[in-house]
């Protein structure tokens, strides 16, 4: 129900010269167009009450469900109609009836520049106040953590599955971009993108439980020869690398309250340079790791969810690939569908990629770019499972995908449908459900995906093979030393070094573990030597635990 707050939502044909006291919306013509039968365009008018006017053109939509007339026979099944042909059917096409009274509808502007040009006109608060007030789909699946006792809202995923909104409300790009981006113009974040992100930062902070403050510098190169776009802590549990990717947001959105601060060593005025934040949220990570994406953040920041979450996160999933698929702007001679596959072929061949359907049939990914023309397209991306549910067909039979296969697709998905210009991505332990074999594709597409938006990377890990990757300066290592957190650059030379090297210097892991010491001793109990040894377990054993085992008999240790 809306409050007295909202303005009242009236269809009223005739001219556009009708005066209201009140604030008020005011549809005067509905457009004859239609898309696939779908008459959603028509003409606004809002009348603030205090001399402001304004036109513009939307897109409406209406329940059919409470109305006693049916519209067209091609549309009786469709729960949600165009408005143009609900007044068709209602023979009210001269007729004034008010939408705001109780009616279930929904709307959209057409384009992103459309909701840039209404904020220029009246402002945040007062765009959202007549947002709210059109059931606008871009506010409300943007605030319906803060709306959900609005009818429109318990209506609202029913009406994004529904075809007027998929064949009609974005049928063409500007529609679909508009949907997927406009959120942050009605939050009134600014919507620039920088050319310029801040490539070194000094973070410091302190954590309960710690003697002393964590600190530490971080350093980016985009341009060297060996790229430097990724930055990653490691170290043993319990040392806060997981409340520094916290922290790195908190100090971005320039809070206040709390006791942390980033600088920009490079910047006269110290201000880091960062424009927007995305957060991926993998399977498995503990619940609090980031802050809350619509906390008082001034900033422009989102959690991207990779792992399971509730319906709307699942969703993003869907959104995705849709976004993917129908984005034919090429990169180079690529479309960013293009890249989407060759990614994945790397570790999953991708013509073997089937994605669920909601009628249980399954399409092949490949399908999916828009060759199947406009209308069967449009419906087949709208028949997509929102968690997608994609199959590996294997001797004509399907096969769900493994942990780390759904991992990683998921990953490739959305990091490429959601890292956009001057981007800083921070990630917490993404080796998570990942094959050893499969982080050496994730951080090749992560760095790819970082230099062609300029965008840098923060990773907190446990895995040696994640800091493999990236040079000595980039790697932070966590440590106790004298009762003091201690965070540092390793000595190791960590850009291709031996994994077992990287994991005995930052977790202090010695070759003799307890299996290693009664090797030692069954040898000497069996009075057997090095060489026999070596020749006997060659296969088995790796080197360094033969140099051990070699090491302890020479000097007779047992």
């Amino acid at each position: 129900m809306n409050d007295e707050n909202d303005y009242k939502v009236v269809y009223f044909p005739g001219g556009m010269n009708y005066e209201s006291k009140k604030p008020l919306i005011r549809i005067g013509k509905v457009e004859k167009w239609n898309d696939f039968r779908f008459k959603t365009h028509a003409i606004c008018n809002i009348q603030t009450g205090v001399g402001k006017n304004y036109e513009f053109s939307i897109k409406i939509a209406i329940s059919t469900l409470m109305m006693e007339s049916k519209v067209e026979s091609e549309l009786n099944l469709e729960k949600f109609s165009g408005l143009g042909n609900v007044l068709e059917a209602m023979s009210n096409v001269d007729k004034e009836f008010e939408l705001s009274g109780g009616m279930i509808f929904f709307s959209m502007l057409n384009s992103l520049e459309d909701y840039k040009d209404i904020i220029s006109t009246f402002g945040v608060k007062e765009t959202q106040r007549i947002l709210k007030s059109l059931n606008d789909v871009v506010y409300l699946n943007e605030f319906s953590t803060t709306t959900k006792k609005e009818k429109s809202v318990y209506y609202l995923k029913e009406f994004l599955d529904c075809s007027a909104f998929n064949l009609s409300f974005i049928r063409n790009s500007e529609g679909y971009f508009a949907f997927r981006n406009a959120g942050d113009v009605v939050r009134g974040l600014e919507n620039e993108v920088l050319d310029y992100i801040s490539n070194e930062l000094d973070l410091n902070f302190k954590l309960d439980g710690f003697a002393n403050v964590h600190s530490l510098n971080l350093k980016y190169d985009s341009k060297g020869i060996i790229p430097k776009r990724i930055n990653i802590l490691i170290g043993q549990n319990g040392l806060g690398k997981s409340q520094t990717l916290n922290h790195f947001i908190k100090a971005a959105a320039n809070i206040k309250s709390g006791d942390f601060k980033m600088t920009d060593p490079q910047n006269g005025s110290g201000r880091p340079l960062i424009n927007r934040i995305r957060a991926f949220v993998m399977p498995g990570e503990v619940v609090g790791t980031y802050p809350n994406q619509y906390a008082n953040l001034k900033i422009d920041y989102k959690k991207i969810y990779v792992g399971k979450a509730g319906a709307q996160q699942e969703r993003q999933l869907k959104d995705a690939l849709i976004s993917l698929a129908r984005n034919l702007q090429p990169i180079g001679n690529r479309t960013m569908f293009d890249l989407f596959c060759m990614s994945l072929d790397n570790v999953i061949p991708f013509e073997r990629i089937y994605i669920s359907l909601k009628d249980g049939t399954t399409i092949p990914l490949w399908k999916l770019d828009g060759a199947l023309g406009e209308e069967n397209s449009l419906r087949t991306w709208e028949r997509i499972l929102d968690d997608l549910n994609p199959m590996i067909k294997k001797n004509e039979q399907y096969h769900p995908m493994s942990s780390g296969q759904l991992v990683f697709f998921k990953f490739a998905l959305l990091s490429l449908s959601n890292i956009a210009n001057g981007t800083f991505v921070l990630i917490d332990e993404p080796e998570t459900h990942l094959h050893p074999n499969f982080i050496s594709g994730f951080i090749s597409l992560l760095d790819d995906i970082l230099e062609r938006t300029g965008s840098l990377a923060l990773i907190a890990t446990h895995s040696p093979y994640l800091v493999r990757e990236v040079t000595r300066e980039q790697v932070h290592v966590f440590k106790i030393i004298d009762g003091n957190i201690s965070i540092f650059n390793p000595r190791l030379k960590t850009f291709g070094a031996n994994v077992s090297d990287i994991s005995d210097f930052v977790f202090e892991d010695n070759i003799k573990n307890n299996l290693s010491e009664k090797l030692i001793r069954n040898a000497y109990k069996l009075n057997r030597s090095y060489e026999e040894m070596k020749n006997d377990f060659f296969d088995e054993l790796p080197v360094e635990m033969l140099h051990h085992v070699k090491d302890k008999l020479s000097k007779g240790e047992n």
